[in-house]
């Protein structure tokens, strides 16, 4: 009967030890949705992030940051402090995986020869940082001139929200097949779905769409 409760104190206290890492690794999990997911792929990320988080801790814990006295290891401080880190590296490492930061920064270094792994992501965002209009080509044959505002994570299911530009004096404009008779659109802006299905995404620098 012991041996049972002492077993199960310690299942126990495993838990609590695996949990900050676990909790990063489902936050990075539900920022990254370009990746495949897997439990054991989980599992290894949320070891990773506990030997990142314990050792954060002994490395700064002499300066008081956790309250991590010796004779007292598992103090409240420190429980909360390994939650605080378990959202902060969850969320950042999540948010660089996504917006394809960590890649872009190898690949400037020259450590990889690979770009950005979400390119479509990555397009956007150097649009974004030019003031680029967007002319969407769809499958049917339309084409869609606008500003990009949001867009989504996944390259596989392509959406755009586009609004109006020129500080909203110059409306989002519908092109009928072949790009001729535009119509431009009152409204703030328009949002192509992934059922429209995206040939062709060309940015431009002003509002002529030739």
């Amino acid at each position: 009967m012991w041996n049972l409760q002492l077993s199960g104190a310690w299942t126990v206290l495993a838990a609590l030890v695996l949990l900050p890492g676990i909790i990063a690794a489902l936050i990075r999990d539900a920022l990254v949705e370009t990746e495949t997911r897997s439990v054991q792929r989980t599992f290894v990320n949320a070891a990773i992030f506990d030997v990142g988080i314990y050792v954060w801790l002994l490395v700064f814990s002499p300066l008081g940051l956790t309250s991590y006295p010796s004779s007292e290891p598992f103090n409240i401080m420190t429980a909360v402090a390994a939650f605080i880190l378990a959202v902060v590296f969850g969320v950042v490492t999540g948010a660089g995986s996504s917006q394809g930061i960590w890649q872009r920064i190898l690949f400037k270094l020259g450590w990889t020869k690979k770009g950005p792994k979400n390119t479509w992501v990555d397009g956007f965002q150097r649009a974004e940082e030019a003031g680029a209009w967007a002319y969407v080509y769809l499958k049917d044959g339309r084409r869609v001139l606008g500003v990009p505002k949001y867009y989504s994570a996944n390259g596989d299911r392509t959406s755009v929200f586009l609004v109006r530009g020129a500080e909203g004096k110059e409306p989002v404009t519908i092109y009928d097949k072949d790009g001729q008779n535009p119509i431009p659109q009152n409204g703030p802006g328009v949002l192509i779905t992934p059922a429209a299905e995206i040939t062709l995404l060309a940015f431009l620098d002003g509002r002529t769409a030739d």
